[in-house]
């Protein structure tokens, strides 16, 4: 996700749970947010419960 945002010409920023939690980042400084899946189904049992909630 973060290449093709990168070719369309937008900074991409990979951001962590752990840094939103820690107050390192703030979403109010970004303009959109992107929530990438593909896993939240696959590896872990029952890890879409969070993305749910």
């Amino acid at each position: 996700m973060a290449a093709a945002f990168h070719r369309a010409g937008f900074t991409a920023i990979d951001v962590h749970m752990s840094d939103l939690l820690a107050g390192r980042v703030t979403l109010a400084d970004f303009q959109l947010l992107v929530a990438c899946g593909g896993f939240s189904y696959g590896d872990v049992l029952g890890a879409g419960e969070g993305w749910a909630k």
